[in-house]
């Protein structure tokens, strides 16, 4: 995404700075129960599921660390209740297991670009709890993670720490838990607060910097695509009544396929479009450029 003055520094920053696409996938397939070649499992992404793709924006792995996947929780069981964490499928390697995804997680995505977060002990509920978290080590960096039971933090080596939340996505009952992010800080306590709609979809991020990046998936310029096919990033500046800062909107296109009908991430990318901006026209002869 375009470089701005959000005021954040470190690990933190990097958690709002990439949009990963794969284009040369025709659609979002959500088949499958782990990543492309690996074993590594992932949360369950078919379009029934969250209501013909329009919940959970963005993908899993589009926008880099933005959720954690626990595919068996700590005290998870059977349950009809959707929201309630059911036991999962995973055992052996993955069985306890956080994953933080880096990558599109549909779209080949490399094993290299998933944290899988451990712990070391035999954990019963109703541990953890904010008072005795549990604190788990990943395969590819020295980033630790808390689990407080309640809530999730990713804490870095540079002092950056993400915060999670639960939510749930999904209209039935699922295997597992997801996480997504609600907050981060860099390492002089600089923070950047994540808003969420009703259907799960990334509104917002508040930067300490007083910029506001927001996202749109129904904009009102997508004439002839149909809304459910488009994205538009905007900034605002400022607090109270903020300064739309107009000549920063970007917006991205996708195209239809089933199962998920082409919406926002669920299908391939073929157009990009930026602010509106004047440009210099070739004038008729005698006539000064416009």
């Amino acid at each position: 995404m375009p470089a701005v003055r959000d005021g954040m520094t470190g690990m933190a920053s990097y958690y709002h700075a990439w949009l990963a696409l794969d284009m040369s996938m025709a659609y979002w397939s959500g088949v499958g129960t782990d990543l492309v070649n690996s074993g590594i499992p992932v949360p369950p992404v078919g379009a029934s599921l969250l209501e013909d793709g329009k919940r959970m924006q963005p993908r899993p792995g589009t926008m880099p660390g933005l959720y954690i996947y626990e595919p068996n929780p700590i005290g998870g069981g059977e349950s009809s209740e959707p929201g309630e964490p059911q036991e999962g499928e995973y055992e052996g390697d993955y069985e306890g297991a956080l994953l933080q995804y880096g990558s599109p997680i549909e779209t080949g995505a490399s094993p290299a670009s998933t944290a899988i977060f451990r712990h070391g002990v035999s954990l019963t509920p109703p541990w953890p709890i904010p008072s005795a978290p549990v604190v788990y080590s990943n395969q590819l960096s020295g980033a630790q993670l808390w689990h407080f039971g309640t809530y999730l933090e990713v804490r870095y080596v540079d002092g950056s720490v993400a915060r999670f939340e639960y939510f749930n996505p999904y209209s039935s009952t699922q295997p597992g838990k997801l996480w997504r992010v609600d907050w981060v800080k860099d390492p002089y306590d600089n923070h950047a607060e994540y808003s969420y709609d009703q259907y799960h979809r990334l509104t917002s991020i508040a930067f300490p910097s007083q910029l506001t990046q927001r996202f749109e998936y129904e904009p009102s310029w997508g004439s002839g695509w149909g809304a459910d096919y488009l994205l538009e990033v905007s900034y605002t500046q400022g607090l109270g009544t903020p300064t739309q800062l107009t000549d920063m909107s970007w917006g991205l296109a996708f195209q239809g396929g089933a199962p998920s009908a082409g919406k926002h991430f669920g299908g391939r990318l073929v157009r990009t479009y930026s602010a509106a901006r004047r440009v210099l026209k070739d004038p008729t002869s005698g006539v000064p450029h416009t």
